[in-house]
């Protein structure tokens, strides 16, 4: 590089020699900026926030079991039956003695005949829905004494028709008519009552077990947790 220059002015030369120096002066920067930094002097940036684990929530428990229970056989209540035969009974005796005690001509002894049969169907279909396990058709029983008071006017004429003595108090036409009255008459209400009957309709009765304990943990909607041991007892 000398030998080069030799002979050049002086300016050039002081030139050349101030471009080499800030060239080897760049060469020496370099590596040291390329080079290994010192540990110590680093500056190192935070790490990442850690993610929290995601949340196992309890399983939840298994819905209750409800189990029917079983419904009692129908039993049959004798004291309500009793009662409505006494009814049945009762009631066209109780209006035939109140005809009696009034004179037969009166409009009113005819107004007791119709009435005796509804209030006779009346309280057999009243004592008959006091019972816990049947119930039945008022408009049977009512139905039905109706049609047994009317059994007793073919009933009277045909023991009119069969003969006998005006003069006996109690001839072939009364007893028969009276069969009509005092006994067709309930018989026939009471069994289209009975006929009639029906279980009253129950509601169902159903018993909650307790559920089980629940086993395990359930993880959030979109995750799965996949257990690694599992032991029942």
């Amino acid at each position: 590089m000398t030998v080069a220059l030799a002979g050049r002015p002086p300016a050039v030369l002081a030139l050349v020699s101030i471009t080499l120096l800030a060239a080897s002066a760049r060469a020496q920067e370099a590596p040291a900026a390329e080079g290994p930094t010192d540990p110590a002097t680093e500056v190192v940036p935070p790490p990442p926030p850690a993610q929290p684990p995601p949340a196992l929530l309890p399983a939840p428990p298994p819905p209750a079991i409800q189990q029917a229970v079983p419904q009692p056989p129908p039993r049959f209540e004798a004291h309500l039956a009793g009662l409505q035969v006494l009814a049945a009974v009762a009631t066209p005796i109780i209006a035939f003695r109140l005809a009696m005690a009034t004179d037969s001509q009166q409009p009113g002894v005819w107004v007791g005949a119709v009435l005796t049969p509804l209030a006779l169907g009346t309280a057999v279909c009243a004592i008959g829905s006091a019972s816990a396990t049947y119930e039945g058709a008022c408009e049977a029983a009512i139905g039905g004494a109706f049609l047994g008071a009317l059994t007793t006017i073919p009933l009277f004429y045909l023991g009119a028709s069969m003969g006998g003595s005006g003069d006996a108090p109690f001839g072939p036409a009364v007893t028969l008519g009276a069969v009509g009255w005092f006994f067709v008459q309930p018989a026939i209400s009471l069994l289209c009552w009975h006929r009639t009957r029906h279980l009253r309709p129950v509601p169902a009765v159903t018993t909650s077990l307790p559920p089980r304990p629940a086993r395990g943990l359930a993880a959030p909607p979109g995750q799965v947790v996949a257990p690694l041991l599992a032991l029942s007892f």
